[in-house]
């Protein structure tokens, strides 16, 4: 519906723009600036159009292919330059666009390799693909409240995502991005996870447990996704500076 607008508003004052002009031709330089007035009114008009749809909007990915094509160039963090190393303390690590810190609650956290426990645990094949290669992970070793996982960006980040797995029989975490809840890790899951910002900055993220149980949890995520946001002039406002630059020029010659 958005772009079905922008195209309305589109083409109706580019119609507006060529039948002025091609009236003025016949006209006298009075005729001729009077049109030109009306048109930067008109294309005033488009740009307002266009700001009045930049409404904030988070728009969510579970395909990494989708989510890298509609963010444009992106950092990627593998975790590879870190040391494995892992603990019951908080954990806390700067990487290039986003900090991630944890409250572990008591439980094991950090830079993994493999699983930091496979006792108990559910499907481990979720996690195969993560095994060998250095990750940020964690462990549900009590049943009750794991470790909750904090990510905090600069003020120009518009796309965030990573790769997960959830190896675990009983535990589920919500994905929590500018205070709003916007996906699920499924037991015994893995897959992807991605967030577009339009209208907005990404500020947080905060992977939280939904469901607890009795069992060793293992899960975690790697190749952490993030696009810094480079302000553009809109390609419509573009266009109608171009247009109006045009126009002006007409006017001279007359």
């Amino acid at each position: 519906m958005l772009w079905l607008a922008l195209c309305f508003n589109f083409t109706r004052y580019y119609f507006y723009f060529n039948t002025s002009l091609l009236h003025s031709l016949d006209k006298d330089d009075k005729g001729l600036k009077m049109n030109i007035k009306m048109l930067k009114a008109a294309l005033a008009g488009l740009v307002l159009s266009v700001s009045g749809f930049s409404n904030a909007t988070l728009i969510t990915f579970n395909d990494a292919a989708l989510f890298e094509a509609a963010a444009g160039t992106l950092n990627t963090e593998d975790f590879s330059s870190e040391a494995v190393e892992y603990s019951t303390a908080n954990y806390s690590g700067v990487f290039g666009g986003f900090t991630l810190t944890s409250l572990s609650n008591g439980d094991n956290n950090g830079i993994l390799n493999s699983l930091i426990a496979s006792s108990g645990a559910g499907d481990v094949s979720n996690g195969i693909g993560f095994f060998g290669q250095n990750f940020y992970g964690w462990g549900n070793n009590d049943g009750g409240l794991g470790p909750q996982s904090n990510f905090s960006f600069s003020s120009s980040i518009s796309a965030f995502g990573f790769d997960y797995f959830n190896a675990d029989f009983s535990d589920s975490y919500n994905i929590t991005v500018n205070g709003s809840v916007l996906n699920t890790i499924a037991t015994n899951s893995n897959g992807f996870f991605g967030v577009i910002a339009v209208g907005e900055n990404i500020t947080s993220a905060i992977i939280t447990n939904l469901t607890t149980g009795g069992y060793v949890g293992a899960a975690g995520l790697d190749n952490v996704r993030v696009s810094v946001q480079v302000p553009e002039p809109s390609t419509l406002a573009i266009f109608a500076l171009g247009i109006m630059g045009l126009a002006s020029r007409r006017f001279k010659k007359q």
